[in-house]
């Protein structure tokens, strides 16, 4: 009896150890993970433009370690909405930095990302100005700190 009751667990541990095994087999598919440029790309497809025309994106959120930083450098930035180069992601609803003066313009250089998808892409940490090639690549990121907030407010003046 014991001998039968062995074989039956044995039995039942093979049929388990081979049901485990052939699941795993469907697992190790390869995944193309993104570039950077690539996410870049194609948030700003979704988003009705064309990145093309663009030398520079000039990312405003509510995400970082300074979020007094990132009210400077929004302020600051919404001087150069008229600036056809330059693409401005408004990232978030507001309710830490000030948007008022992106969220009343209808300027065809900004996209309204209300939901923050942007930041869930993981190209950027804080309000930053990703620079672009003629390839539109991203050949440069700068993120807002407390220690790049002066030089960078200014920028695209």
């Amino acid at each position: 009896m014991k001998n039968k009751v062995n074989k039956c667990v044995l039995l039942i541990v093979q049929v388990i150890a081979v049901i485990g095994c052939t699941t795993q087999v469907n697992v190790n598919k390869t995944v193309k993970v993104q570039s950077a440029s690539e996410k870049l790309v194609e948030y700003c497809k979704k988003h009705n433009q064309q990145l093309s025309i663009y030398n520079y994106v000039f990312v405003i959120n509510e995400i970082g370690t300074c979020i007094n930083c990132n009210n400077i450098f929004a302020k600051k930035q919404g001087e150069n909405l008229k600036r056809d180069s330059i693409l401005f992601i408004v990232s978030g609803i507001g309710n830490k930095v000030d948007f008022s003066t992106y969220i009343n313009n209808n300027s065809s250089n900004i996209i309204h990302d209300n939901f923050a998808g942007f930041d869930t892409l993981d190209i950027v940490r804080s309000c930053a100005i990703i620079t672009l090639d003629s390839n539109k690549q991203i050949i440069k990121i700068e993120e807002v700190n407390f220690k790049t907030v002066g030089e960078l407010s200014v920028r695209g003046k």
